[in-house]
């Protein structure tokens, strides 16, 4: 195993993870992890007596999401942080997995403000969670007779949310874990509820937003249109509709025919894509369920 380094000192020790430096007392990282986040206050940091930060898995607009160390449960996690505000958006998402069903998104550890030690002395706010079972959706590149399977999958977990009266929001294959044949759902910052409306209407990334999406909240239809997307990016490698603006991306999402799939796809794949990228939300599967069903009959 490589030596770990402190993000402060540099000094490099033979450790294993959740170390921590004896001099400066932060967590100490992989030299890539202090690579990739080199400056960060927050690589390193211990927040709320807890969770150490180990290194940036993901960098968001909103958060960087980090690998941590859980001194309390002596255990790595994930631990989504941002410096400074964001109280509302760290609060809703804790809001929205508590009340998921069981297996749906990973456990939440906790979630609060910490102060962090940096040259600036900020807060933090954070929230940790399991690390998610199983690859993300969006590092797979399965054969074409796998597609079925995988697009079953992540059809039957969002069948679940919406069941439960959830709309994700953002569904991307960032968002995808994929284990055994089952699907976890990550990151329920733009996720709605009756009970914990959407924060903000224009949430979900662009290149998945949903015809109807402007300026309303997000459905159960559009998470489907978004999945149309998932699934068709899974079985090309690209996404329906890439244009150099926001407004040329979103005006194709509008009024623009996705492009053909490959022929060796499944023909049944190709018509649930087909039927989840309908610009008309009444005729595209209302839901989840609707579009497990349309799978499941095709397969």
């Amino acid at each position: 195993m490589p030596p770990l380094v402190c993000p402060r000192c540099r000094r490099p020790r033979d450790a294993a993870p959740g170390a921590r430096c004896e001099v400066e007392g932060t967590f100490l990282v992989t030299g890539e992890a202090l690579a990739r986040s080199d400056g960060d206050p927050l690589l390193g940091a211990c927040l709320a007596d807890r969770f150490g930060l180990l290194g940036a898995r993901a960098f968001g607009g909103e958060a960087t999401v980090f690998d941590a160390w859980d001194v309390l449960e002596n255990s790595l996690c994930v631990v989504k942080a941002k410096r400074g505000g964001e109280e509302a958006r760290f609060a809703h998402e804790a809001h929205i997995l508590r009340a998921l069903p069981s297996g749906i998104g990973p456990r939440l550890r906790a979630t609060g403000a910490s102060d962090i030690a940096s040259p600036e002395s900020a807060r933090a706010q954070y929230l940790a969670t399991d690390v998610a079972r199983g690859a993300v959706l969006s590092v797979l590149h399965p054969a074409p007779e796998a597609l079925p399977s995988i697009a079953l999958a992540v059809a039957s977990a969002f069948a679940r949310v919406h069941e439960a009266g959830f709309v994700h929001g953002d569904p991307k294959p960032e968002h995808l874990f994929v284990s055994d044949g089952s699907v976890t759902l990550v990151d329920f910052g733009c996720a709605a509820h009756p009970e914990h409306p959407a924060l903000e209407p224009f949430c979900a990334s662009p290149g998945y937003l949903a015809p109807e999406i402007d300026g309303t909240p997000p459905t159960p239809a559009s998470d489907v249109y978004a999945l149309g997307c998932v699934l068709f990016r899974l079985a090309s490698g690209r996404l329906p509709f890439v244009r150099p603006t926001l407004e040329a991306l979103r005006s194709a999402h509008r009024s623009e025919p996705p492009p053909a799939l490959p022929e060796a796809v499944p023909a049944g794949f190709r018509d649930g894509v087909a039927a989840a990228l309908a610009k008309d939300q009444a005729v595209r599967p209302a839901d989840g369920a609707a579009l497990l069903a349309l799978l499941t009959g095709s397969s």
